[in-house]
Parts: C-alpha cells; sequence; structure tokens
C-alpha cells in the first residue's frame, strides 16, 4: 500500500486540502501557499527512498506551527492563512534543489532533505528553519511571533518508506512539542 492510500496517516485531516494542478511541473499544489501538496510529496519522497542505497542518508522534518489555533483564535481565519502563506515563503526561500518541501494539511509542513552525509546536516536545516521563523511575521498590519516544533526521522536508520519515516518524525515532533518554545528533535527509537 503507498502513502497516499493509509487512512491512518497523521496527516489525514478530516477535509481535503484544496488543491491546484500545475500545469507547468506537472505537481498537485496546495490551493493556500502554493506549495507541493501532500500527495505530489509523499509521492516523490517514496521515489526517492525506492532508488537510494544504505550509503544515501536522508532527513525526513515535520514542521509544526504550534500556536496556529491561538493565532486564528486571537485574529481571525484570514491572519492565520495569512501566517501559512508567509511560513511557506519563508521556509521555501532557505531550501535549495537538494530538498523536497510541501505542506502537508493544516499547519503541518514536510521537508525531505537528501544525500545527507549524517544527521548533524538535518540540525543545521532545523536551526535554519528557526532563524528563518524567529522574526515576527508582518501579515495584514499584525506583527505575529509563531512558535515552531520540527520532528526529523532518518533515511535509512530510521525506515525506508513513507510511513514509518513520516510515524517516527511525527514522535519526535509530539516529543519536541512538550517543551515550551521552538524545539527540534531526532527521532530516539528504533
Amino acid at each position: 500500500m503507498s502513502g497516499r492510500e493509509d487512512r491512518n496517516s497523521p496527516f489525514r485531516g478530516a477535509a481535503e486540502e484544496v488543491i491546484a494542478f500545475s500545469a507547468k511541473d506537472g505537481v498537485l499544489r496546495d490551493g493556500l501557499t502554493g506549495l507541493p501538496c501532500r500527495d505530489s510529496f509523499i509521492e516523490k519522497c517514496e521515489e526517492i527512498f525506492r532508488f537510494s542505497d544504505n550509503s544515501n542518508q536522508a532527513a525526513l522534518h515535520v514542521i509544526h506551527q504550534k500556536n496556529l489555533k491561538e493565532i486564528v483564535m486571537t485574529h481571525g481565519l484570514h491572519i492565520g492563512e495569512g501566517v501559512l502563506k508567509v511560513v511557506a515563503r519563508r521556509l521555501y526561500g532557505i531550501f535549495n534543489a537538494d530538498k523536497v518541501f510541501a505542506r502537508l494539511e493544516g499547519d503541518n509542513f514536510g521537508l525531505l532533505q537528501r544525500e545527507i552525509s549524517h544527521n548533524g546536516y538535518a540540525l543545521y536545516t532545523a536551526r535554519r528553519v528557526f532563524e528563518n521563523l524567529g522574526a515576527p511575521l508582518d501579515v495584514a498590519g499584525h506583527s505575529i511571533n509563531i512558535i515552531v516544533n520540527i520532528g526529523i526521522s532518518l533515511f535509512p536508520d530510521h525506515g525506508r518508506d513513507w510511513n514509518t519515516l513520516s510515524h517516527k518524525a511525527v514522535q519526535a515532533m509530539q516529543e519536541a512539542g512538550q517543551k515550551p518554545g521552538n524545539n527540534y528533535l531526532i527521532y530516539k527509537g528504533k
């Protein structure tokens, strides 16, 4: 079963995200952020995992915007959506061709960092995310501070497929989220 068919995925929401097809690159895109959508991301990740050997390590980052609900409750849905757009632009601006990036759903983004030689590169990328999201976001005249948690799982150490790696990255993200402020964590289990 492919990741797209998994009904128990931690990223399957009650309502499907609005998506748009980009004729330019043939990728389904999230209608709000313009980033590749969850299904396109999973498909690309599975392709990379399938054609990688054990010498090609990769890091799957699940990036969760921890305080989006509070932002929406305080400022309204339009500001929450604006925050997602600004976050997507900031994150997209720091990633290069060795990374695959998408909005998974709601306040979760996914990043696959390919061909890393050790997990220090994954930690460096997590710190870059914090640096780029640490400054307040200007959304429709509101200065918004966001809190981000990142869970990271490593291919092939923690798994060789989307379902396994995403589950472990979500576990790490949830553990990181138990502490106040911005946090990241590499999955520690087997």
